[in-house]
């Protein structure tokens, strides 16, 4: 946790330099985007930048954290493309879908005794589309996402160390850790954002580790957990969506009605 944080307090400022070199930069648009200056993206790379070395150093990478690591890459340049304005929803929701089935060979499947395996695969699938695409539409406030992903993931970690599966434990700390060290430059007002790149990935990292954990050799309720813990982003995705179809516009559709 404490190496990461520190890596993300190093490289946050490195990537804002980066993108104020190169104008990756978020501008206002009198609408949704009321900032008065323009902001740098790249956040996103900083915090997985410090996540991804501080696993690396700690722990010996096993199937599931390779799958992680592999899956959270793609959404990262998934994401990144995005930024630039030059991705589809149909070709961001395809990049998503291939780093979910990247997590799901690596064993990153939800286990439920009560679910009949072959069930197993698309809930996960549903879930980690769903985890990653709620943080992507709740990065609209100053530290938001970073702090709820802050949240979850050391959750999660302490659940981990609870439950004796620490490469779980351990990727949820370094995550958490990154995100803390990234918040000290995007709490209000922000000096960087985590750009697409940083909250799909994060959201898919974050749905992950939240179906790794194995909830239900604990409690026959375990699987409630990730619910609970993940349950800010995923009732705002609920409720924008209901708003928005019932307005007549896609879910991804922009618009100041999140709660």
């Amino acid at each position: 946790f404490m190496l990461a944080l520190m890596l993300a307090i190093y490289f946050t400022p490195v990537a804002r330099a980066a993108a104020l070199r190169f104008g990756i930069l978020d501008r206002a648009d009198g609408h949704l985007k009321q900032q008065t200056t323009p902001v740098p993206y790249l956040g996103g790379l900083a915090v997985f930048l410090a996540y991804l070395i501080a696993l690396g150093v700690v722990v010996a990478f096993n199937p599931l954290l390779l799958g992680l690591l592999l899956a959270g890459t793609l959404t990262l340049l998934v994401g990144l493309v995005d930024d630039f304005g030059v991705l589809t929803p149909f070709a961001k929701l395809v990049g998503q879908g291939v780093a979910i089935f990247v997590l799901l060979r690596s064993g990153a499947v939800i286990e439920l005794t009560r679910v009949p395996e072959p069930l197993r695969w698309p809930l996960a699938a549903l879930w980690l589309f769903a985890v990653c695409n709620a943080f992507n539409l709740l990065d609209i406030m100053d530290g938001l996402a970073t702090g709820v992903g802050a949240l979850a993931a050391f959750t999660l970690g302490v659940v981990a160390i609870t439950t004796g599966e620490m490469p779980e434990a351990v990727a949820s700390f370094a995550l958490a850790g990154a995100l803390c060290g990234f918040l000290v430059f995007n709490f209000y007002p922000a000096r960087i954002y985590l750009g697409d790149a940083g909250s799909l990935a994060i959201g898919i990292t974050i749905g992950a580790l939240a179906i790794a954990i194995k909830w239900s050799e604990v409690s026959p309720a375990g699987f409630l957990g990730p619910l609970f813990v993940l349950a800010v982003p995923l009732a705002d995705t609920a409720y924008v969506s209901v708003l928005r179809a019932r307005a007549g516009k896609p879910f991804w559709h922009g618009s100041p009605d999140h709660f």
